[in-house]
């Protein structure tokens, strides 16, 4: 990973997970380059290490937004999404984008 997927990816998965709990949008799954760069961070071990849980995220955008919480996230069991759709993931291993 280089200084620019640092800077990048974090901002592309928050963009995913507040999105679609927020405001129900999802990346197009058409856009196969670019959820074969998120799978590519989504295996790298420094990436599923430093990133918050899905919870956090939403709580964040949440605050920023001054929406207001309807359960108290500290109860819920943290998930982090590391995974994208399977029908992304069958496109990108039939096109030969996916190396794993």
């Amino acid at each position: 990973m280089t200084e620019y997927d640092c800077e990048l990816m974090p901002r592309l998965h928050h963009i995913r997970i507040a999105g679609e709990h927020l405001c129900g949008v999802e990346m197009p799954h058409n856009l196969t380059h670019l959820w074969n760069y998120m799978l590519t961070a989504y295996r790298t071990a420094a990436f599923i290490e430093s990133c918050p849980a899905d919870q956090d995220i939403i709580h964040h955008y949440k605050e920023q937004m001054n929406l207001p919480e309807r359960q108290r996230v500290s109860l819920q069991v943290p998930t982090k999404t590391h995974t994208i759709p399977d029908d992304v993931l069958n496109d990108l291993k039939r096109t030969g984008l996916d190396k794993k």
